[in-house]
């Protein structure tokens, strides 16, 4: 008769994406670059053609966009590695707002 191993962690994420990452952080990941490649293709946001025909460079809003850029590498980063009792911080959140908006039943004992 064959034994097969049976793993102990049965919540543990394959990771398939380079041997480092799951596909639920990559997915995390994905978002805020997907987001950025979207809003560089974009000139008119960076550029400010004046009416005698100069065009200016708007520092401002490039800086404006790699911040926020950044705040939403950060939160995916967040999400993607933090655990809270076992949990990563996703499932974690999702659990508590389930919680919070479900029907509750409270008993009274006399």
């Amino acid at each position: 008769m064959t034994n097969f191993q049976i793993p102990f962690d049965l919540s543990f994420e394959d990771k398939i994406i380079g041997g480092k990452l799951s596909l639920r952080q990559a997915i995390w990941f994905a978002v805020p670059v997907g987001f950025f490649m979207i809003i560089i293709q974009r000139p008119q946001l960076f550029v400010n053609y004046l009416e005698n025909g100069v065009t200016t460079i708007n520092f401002l809003n490039i800086l404006m966009v790699f911040l926020f850029e950044a705040f939403m590498l950060a939160i995916s980063g967040t999400f993607s590695f933090v655990r809270i009792n076992g949990l990563y911080l996703d499932s974690y959140v999702l659990l508590r707002v389930k919680y919070l908006f479900r029907k509750k039943v409270i008993k009274h004992y006399e």
